[in-house]
């Protein structure tokens, strides 16, 4: 029986998705404990994933008063095109106008429903180097296997040429 994620990420791979995004998917299935199950943090090790580390963001999950999102660990590259002060920080608090983007409603959406999200196209979020497309896959942590506490990010960036930032 196939569960409402394993729908998601066969959708998800069928796109033309950067190979290091369908990398990231593949890892994430290995680590699943089992179906119909999150795998949480103690599922992830980040030394079987060192190509996708510059790309990789560690995200904290906040469910009261309203869901948010606060980061944790950002790769060089994200350093690279965010800036610093991302780390420790609730995104509405340091990303202009982040709660009407579509970033934040993929988010939120990811929390609730415990199903991956793949965005690729301009960046819905005005900070750093904005101007640079994106491709990203939010996928899902869960401490119980259920309830959603973390979020496991990758994001890719490109220039107008369609070159990989």
């Amino acid at each position: 029986m196939t569960d409402a994620v394993d729908t998601a990420l066969a959708a998800i791979v069928a796109l033309p998705c950067d190979p290091l995004i369908a990398e990231a998917i593949a890892y994430w299935q290995r680590i699943r404990p089992s179906e119909g199950m999150l795998p949480g943090r103690r599922h992830f090790d980040p030394v079987e994933i060192p190509r996708l580390l510059p790309n990789v963001a560690m995200l904290d999950v906040v469910r009261e008063p309203h869901i948010r999102v606060k980061g944790r660990m950002s790769g060089s590259k994200l350093t690279e095109v965010y800036g610093t002060g991302l780390v420790g920080s609730f995104f509405d608090e340091v990303i202009p106008d982040f709660d009407d983007s579509r970033a934040a409603k993929d988010y939120r959406q990811v929390v609730t429903d415990g199903v991956p999200s793949w965005y690729r196209g301009a960046q819905s979020v005005k900070r750093g180097k904005s101007f640079l497309g994106i491709e990203r896959i939010l996928l899902p942590l869960a401490e119980d296997g259920r309830a959603v506490d973390m979020i496991l990010a990758v994001y890719l960036f490109f220039y107008s040429d369609g070159q990989r930032y």
